[in-house]
């Protein structure tokens, strides 16, 4: 007997509502206790500083949390508020696909779907923090809900609202305006237009294009941003970042970590209830265009990351939006307790970890093995007094660390957003503080990591050791905050 049949009972559905109430529960832990990630303190400073754009991400992010800032004033709290309405909406939408492809046991499809989302640590946990990914996730899921329609009734062959196809076009440029993710899902719908003999009529309708046209205008912020400055951002992506022999030397290690990193942060259970759903072909009206759009966008978007581990490291969450339009199927696909159950009982446990970790102690400590990212986290709210005291005592011309994460991070600790990150190394903050102003000028640095000492050193005359700013938990020091004076600025770049 398979999972989905005991499912259908509802002392099963009560079953899987305890552990969908338990997995919310750690998600709002999460939203309240995890210490400040450095991303979203960059992201802060972002919405302290509106543009249409930024250099490394679209503004939706940083729009929404300046308004939170505000309106209800700094916090992490604050900036992670918007992940409540985007998990509600995520839910809505789930529970709406769950009702046209569930059959009688759509109810059943919708808690063990719920469950799978949430157990899996990428989207239960990570899509909590006010990074761009949650609003990502979100509104490729609302494009397609309306797009999903639309095309199945062209499929069908029966009359198509016009309204469907508008509405997924414009939340199409909405979810552009959170992550560049979303070319390729629109790559990905235009391939599906194509390859489908039953929707390749659509190529003749002048309704498609103006859609287009509609999500291109929506998303017309980052392009603008982009014609003023060079296409600054879209270099950056697509060249600046990448290694010197990117497309030229080929290996198979990245590949390798790359799906080892994203068997652990979705579970390898997970991901294969996902490819087995996508090499399967559904014959229900809905679920088959679901299914072929959902499919499209995962082959594009995975495709396309693994060329670029071909030659390079990749980062594992620049591919998790493949899986979205997939996910409130696998309440179906993942039907066998094996599956179920061990994708619960591992996504949760790597969850429960991570927000330990992250939150209370770093438990990969305990193992004498180094966390240099979660370690990281703890710290930021006891920086703000020693520096302000330092302020104070020395009185600076401006405040100064060696990269955009401490700099964010001390901004935000601060309630600053004019603590400068001094770094050759191109950012945001190359767009707000002018060095050539500075020149001359003694700053206050604040260092979290000795290795970046250099940096400061090649810019200042002097560099002198003010302050140290230990951080400790259970007796252990987790980290160090330096604070150094640094005289006569003379910047590199």
């Amino acid at each position: 007997m398979t999972f989905a049949d005991a499912a259908a009972s509802p002392s099963r559905h009560t079953v899987l509502k305890a552990v969908a109430l338990l997995l919310i529960g750690l998600k709002l832990y999460s939203l309240v206790a995890v210490n400040l990630v450095s991303d979203e303190a960059y992201y802060w400073m972002w919405g302290q500083h509106p543009a249409l754009s930024y250099f490394d991400h679209p503004p939706l992010n940083a729009w929404l949390i300046g308004i939170a800032d505000a309106v209800f004033g700094r916090g992490i709290v604050q900036m992670r508020m918007w992940a409540v309405p985007t998990f509600i909406g995520t839910v809505l939408i789930f529970r709406s696909w769950s009702r046209q492809f569930g059959g009688e046991d759509w109810e059943g499809v919708f808690w063990r779907a719920l469950v799978i989302y949430l157990a899996a640590p990428v989207f239960g946990v990570y899509s909590t923090f006010a990074t761009s990914d949650h609003l990502l996730f979100f509104f490729i899921l609302v494009s397609a809900h309306f797009l999903i329609r639309y095309l199945m009734a062209v499929r069908a062959e029966g009359k198509a609202w016009l309204g469907d196809l508008y509405l997924g076009a414009l939340f199409m440029g909405v979810a552009a305006l959170a992550k560049y993710n979303t070319l390729l899902y629109g790559v990905a719908l235009g391939l599906y237009i194509v390859a489908s003999p039953r929707l390749r009529r659509l190529l003749a309708n002048p309704h498609l294009y103006a859609a287009a046209l509609l999500a291109i205008a929506v998303a017309s912020p980052i392009l603008i941003w982009n014609i003023q400055n060079g296409f600054a951002s879209f270099e950056f992506h697509l060249v600046d970042r990448h290694d010197a022999g990117f497309l030229r030397a080929f290996t198979w290690i990245h590949i390798v970590e790359f799906l080892m990193q994203t068997a652990l942060t979705t579970s390898p259970f997970m991901m294969w209830g996902l490819v087995r759903f996508v090499l399967s072909r559904p014959s229900a009206p809905f679920e088959r265009t679901a299914w072929g759009l959902g499919s499209w966008f995962f082959w594009v978007s995975s495709l396309v990351f693994l060329t670029v581990a071909l030659t390079q490291q990749l980062f594992f969450w620049w591919n998790v939006s493949a899986y979205v339009l997939l996910l409130p199927f696998l309440g179906k696909a993942m039907r066998s307790r094996l599956l179920f159950w061990g994708h619960t009982l591992f996504g949760t446990l790597i969850s429960v970890l991570y927000v330990i970790s992250s939150s209370i102690f770093p438990v990969i400590l305990l193992l004498d093995r180094p966390d240099p990212t979660r370690t990281r986290y703890y710290g930021w709210n006891e920086i703000e007094l020693p520096i302000r005291a330092a302020i104070d005592d020395l009185k600076p011309d401006f405040i100064a660390t060696s990269k955009w994460e401490y700099a964010s991070t001390v901004g935000f600790a601060l309630d600053d957003k004019d603590v400068a990150a001094v770094n050759p190394a191109r950012s945001e903050f190359h767009y707000w503080f002018d060095t050539r102003a500075h020149v001359g000028q003694d700053a206050l640095v604040v260092l979290h990591d000795e290795r970046q000492r250099e940096v400061i050193d090649a810019q200042f005359e002097t560099v002198t050791l003010y302050k140290e700013i230990p951080i400790v938990r259970f007796g252990r020091e987790l980290g160090r905050y330096r604070l150094y004076w640094g005289e006569n600025f003379r910047p590199v770049y």
